[in-house]
C-alpha cells in the first residue's frame, strides 16, 4: 500500500505574510481577553522609545484609577533602531501590554487610539482616534499652519490640546471649520507633570552624575534639524561652555543618534563625538536618557535653539539663552511664537556673545522673571495635573 504525501509550496513573500499574521494574532491575544471581559481597550502609539515619554504619564494614571474597566496597551512599530519593545520592558510595562506590529492598522481590537505623531495608520476597529501632540506649540505647529496642512487632522476624532497657545494656533488657522467633527479637549501637556511634583532635584541629579552641585549647571539641548545649532555650531558651543567654571549637560534630540543606523545623523556619529568631548572635559556629561524632565529641573540655565524643549524649560521660570539659526529661519521661517519666546530670553549668534551672556543670565538681578511667567501661562493647561485631566477625558469618551 503506497503512502501519499501532500506538499504545498508557498511563495516566500506569501509565507512571510502568513508569518506576520500568525504573529499578530498571538501578540493580540491580550486584547481579545480584555474584550471578552468587557473592558474598553485604549492603545497608545509608541513608534520609537522616545515617544513613550508622551504617553507614559497618562498610562500610569489609567492604571491607577481605571484598571478595572480599561485595558491599556502600547502599539509599537517593529524594526525601529531604538528598540521600543526592549525599552518598554525595561521601564516596567508588562509584556502582555506591548503589541508589536509593522503598522497600527494591523491591530484588530481597539476602542480608543492615542498617538503623538501624524505619520502612521490607526487600528481598523478604533472608534476614537486622539492626537496627543509631542511638543508644545513650537515651530512645527506653525509650519503646518502656514502651509495650510489641515488634512493631517482628518484621521482624528479628538485633539488633546496642550495649552492656550496651541488652541489659538489651531482655531486661527480654521482647523475646526475645515474639520468640524473634531473635538478639542483642554488637557495640558502630561509629559511635563513631573516638572512640578518635587521628585527631581539639582543635588540628587548632580550626585548621580558625579558633579559638584554647588556650581552652576547649564543644559545645552538643541534640536536635530540640519540647519539648527548642533550641526552649524554645536561643537564650538559645547567647547565654549566647557571652558567655564560650571557644569555642562548636553541633551541631544534622539534623532541625532537614531535617525540613521549606527547612531549617525547628517554624516556625523554624534555618540562618538560626545564621548570624545566628555573625555576632554571633566565638567561635561552627555545625557542619553529619553526623558529630559530631571535635567530641566536640575539645570540653572538652558541654552537651546528652536527646539521645543525651550518651551518646557520656560514652565520652570528659569533663564534661557537662544542660539539664533539663520539657516533654519531662512529655510523654515520664524513663527510668531518663537519670536515671542526670544523676547523672554536672550539671543546670541557667536561663542563670544554666549560666553558673556552665561553669567549675565545666571545673575538673579537680571532675570526676566515676570515676563517668563506670563508667557508660560499661555503654554499649558493644568500644569502638573495634565495626566489626570487626560485620564478623565479618556474615561468620558469611552463611557459617556
Amino acid at each position: 500500500m503506497s503512502k501519499w504525501q501532500l506538499i504545498v509550496t508557498v511563495p516566500k513573500r506569501g509565507f512571510r505574510r502568513v508569518q506576520r499574521e500568525i504573529t499578530a494574532i498571538r501578540s493580540q491575544a491580550p486584547l481579545r481577553a480584555a474584550h471578552r471581559s468587557g473592558r474598553r481597550i485604549v492603545a497608545f502609539h509608541v513608534p520609537s522609545s522616545f515617544m513613550f515619554t508622551f504617553s507614559a504619564p497618562i498610562w500610569k494614571e489609567l492604571m491607577k484609577k481605571h484598571q478595572r474597566d480599561i485595558f491599556s496597551c502600547f502599539i509599537v512599530e517593529k524594526g525601529h533602531s531604538t528598540d521600543p519593545v526592549a525599552h518598554l520592558l525595561s521601564v516596567g510595562v508588562p509584556r502582555e501590554c506591548i503589541i508589536p506590529v509593522q503598522n497600527p492598522s494591523e491591530v484588530n481590537l481597539c476602542d480608543l487610539f492615542l498617538t503623538p505623531t501624524f505619520a502612521s495608520g490607526k487600528p481598523r476597529s478604533s472608534r476614537l482616534t486622539v492626537q496627543l501632540f509631542h511638543g508644545l506649540a513650537g515651530w512645527g505647529m506653525t509650519k503646518w499652519a502656514s502651509e495650510q496642512q489641515h488634512d493631517i487632522f482628518r484621521p482624528f476624532t479628538d485633539l488633546f490640546i496642550t495649552g492656550p497657545m496651541l488652541q489659538n494656533t489651531l482655531t486661527s488657522n480654521a482647523v475646526l471649520t475645515l474639520e468640524p467633527t473634531i473635538q478639542f479637549h483642554s488637557v495640558g501637556y502630561p509629559k511635563t507633570d513631573s516638572l512640578f511634583d518635587g521628585v527631581f532635584s539639582k543635588h540628587n541629579i548632580c550626585k548621580d552624575l558625579g558633579l559638584d552641585s554647588s556650581k552652576p549647571l547649564i543644559l545645552y539641548a538643541p534640536t536635530w534639524e540640519k540647519e539648527a545649532s548642533l550641526h552649524t555650531d554645536g561643537i564650538s558651543i559645547i567647547r565654549t561652555l566647557a571652558k567655564e567654571d560650571v557644569n555642562i549637560l548636553v541633551k541631544l534630540h534622539p534623532n541625532s543618534y537614531f535617525a540613521k543606523g549606527e547612531c549617525e545623523y547628517q554624516g556625523v556619529r554624534w555618540l562618538r563625538e560626545m564621548e570624545a568631548l566628555e573625555r576632554r572635559h571633566p565638567n561635561l556629561r552627555n545625557i542619553r536618557a529619553f526623558n529630559s524632565n530631571p535635567y530641566l529641573v536640575a539645570s540653572d540655565l538652558l541654552i537651546t535653539d528652536v527646539s521645543g524643549i525651550g518651551f518646557e524649560f520656560l514652565l520652570l521660570n528659569k533663564p534661557i539663552i537662544y542660539w539664533r539659526c539663520p539657516k533654519f529661519e531662512n529655510t523654515h521661517g520664524l513663527s510668531d511664537l518663537q519670536t515671542e519666546a526670544y523676547g523672554v530670553g536672550r539671543t546670541v549668534e557667536t561663542p563670544e556673545k554666549l560666553q558673556r551672556a552665561i553669567f549675565t543670565e545666571l545673575d538673579p538681578s537680571s532675570q526676566n522673571t515676570q515676563a517668563r511667567k506670563k508667557f508660560a501661562e499661555t503654554l499649558v493647561y493644568n500644569p502638573g495635573t495634565a495626566s489626570a485631566a487626560a485620564a478623565r477625558e479618556i474615561h468620558k469618551l469611552l463611557f459617556s
